[in-house]
């Protein structure tokens, strides 16, 4: 798997040659190549790109990811491999007699860890003591598979104190703009692993929408989410409708953050891997130890403004 992302604003056409993906930007601008082995995804916003099907094979061989954006910029469509993997009806399986006690288990540990994450985005933003307390309080009462919903009330209160109090979640603002085009990053990348290992992304361990392809993707997202809202939170500012070319390169580079999975750092986009690897584990063996889920914290270069944020 390999450890770039390559965001193309500007191509006439986009193909491949000796296993490199070759972008032609137009005349008189010098073609640009890059080695497909590595390559982690490739994000197209040019909606006059032309793009050869002998790329396309090549990106599902290689397991890279290929997404297009639509006129608003936001993530429209993505090209994953048909068949990631040479065990797809074993994980088919697998996931068909996934128990519902080991589902809840499994969910009540990821939506710990996001909720976990979500305070310390708090503490290294606003520090909102009375907030800070009352998310805790719904921590603690989370019960196995969250039937009471502590997930969304901490949500609530979670992005009225990031965001102001009359934020809206999914409203038209800048705001939301900026957190929709950085989760679909962010499940993007998870929506190309889940495909690479062989699952079935229809079958969620929450999320369970007829009229959702990604359900699993869905819900192994969710601890990584809070990577996207201390960025946000840092360039309220800075963010428009639509979204400046620099802000959205920033959001897409956030697949570079680093978190922590089992006291090592890893990239987001490899903790991302690692997870996929780790839940088809946990299908086997039903070890919820052996989950290592993402540590949310502050990238020490990010605050001399020498990364990315």
């Amino acid at each position: 798997m390999g450890f770039r992302q390559i965001y193309i604003q500007e191509a006439k056409k986009i193909s491949t040659s000796d296993n490199c993906l070759d972008v032609f930007r137009g005349e008189g601008k010098k073609p640009l190549s890059f080695p497909l082995e590595d390559l982690d995804l490739v994000f197209v916003e040019d909606p006059e790109a032309v793009v050869s099907s002998n790329l396309l094979t090549a990106l599902s061989k290689y397991g890279i990811a290929m997404i297009f954006c639509g006129s608003d910029y936001l993530p429209a469509t993505e090209v994953i491999p048909f068949n990631g993997h040479y065990l797809q009806s074993q994980m088919l399986s697998l996931q068909i007699d996934f128990l519902p006690s080991k589902k809840n288990k499994l969910w009540e540990f990821i939506i710990k860890q996001k909720i976990t994450n979500q305070l310390k985005v708090l503490e290294e933003t606003t520090n909102d003591e009375k907030t800070y307390l009352e998310m805790k309080g719904y921590l603690s009462n989370i019960k196995f598979g969250d039937e009471k919903n502590m997930e969304g009330l901490a949500a609530r209160a979670y992005f009225r104190t990031l965001y102001g109090p009359d934020f809206i979640r999914f409203g038209n603002s800048p705001i939301s703009s900026a957190l929709n085009y950085g989760y679909s990053i962010l499940t993007g990348a998870v929506i190309r692993s889940v495909a690479f290992s062989g699952l079935n992304d229809n079958l969620g361990i929450w999320h369970c929408n007829v009229k959702n392809a990604n359900n699993l993707s869905c819900d192994l997202v969710e601890p990584f989410r809070q990577v996207v809202d201390y960025y946000v939170f840092n360039h309220l500012s800075e963010l428009t409708i639509p979204l400046s070319k620099d802000i959205r390169h920033s959001l897409i580079n956030l697949l570079n953050y680093y978190v922590l999975v089992n006291g090592k750092q890893y990239q987001v986009s490899y903790a991302i891997s690692l997870l996929v690897e780790d839940y088809v584990e946990y299908l086997k063996n039903s070890d919820i130890s052996l989950v290592g889920l993402p540590i949310f914290y502050v990238n020490e270069e990010t605050r001399d403004g020498q990364g990315i944020l």
